[in-house]
């Protein structure tokens, strides 16, 4: 057994590991927040049951941090399909509007 400090290590790089699809997600999808969050809690919440549950933070060969990876990605990917993206409350700019918003800050500038 690992004393508690060593655990405690352990469990602080593999949550930092859990972060990692927050910031692959966030730099090419448009992925909402609360998906990304929800994905994180579930993934952290399975990294500390794991690890805390199995011999050597091991279940059927794969780590505990890898598991709760797998956990994260699966519901960040469920929760954007069940709740997709809300467009609804956004408006189309017509060209006449943008020509309008173009004249006016022209005349704010003179």
């Amino acid at each position: 057994n690992f004393p508690f400090y060593a655990i405690s290590m352990q469990i602080k790089m593999e949550a930092l590991c859990q972060c990692y699809p927050a910031f692959l997600l966030g730099l090419h999808t448009n992925v909402r927040g609360r998906s990304v969050f929800r994905g994180i809690c579930t993934g952290i919440t399975v990294l500390v049951l794991v690890t805390f549950s199995a011999e050597d933070s091991v279940v059927g060969g794969l780590h505990a941090g890898f598991i709760g990876l797998v956990c994260n990605i699966a519901v960040i990917a469920a929760d954007s399909f069940i709740s997709g993206k809300d467009y609804s409350h956004r408006r189309e700019t017509t060209t006449d509007e943008a020509v309008e918003f173009a004249v006016l800050v022209r005349q704010e500038e003179t």
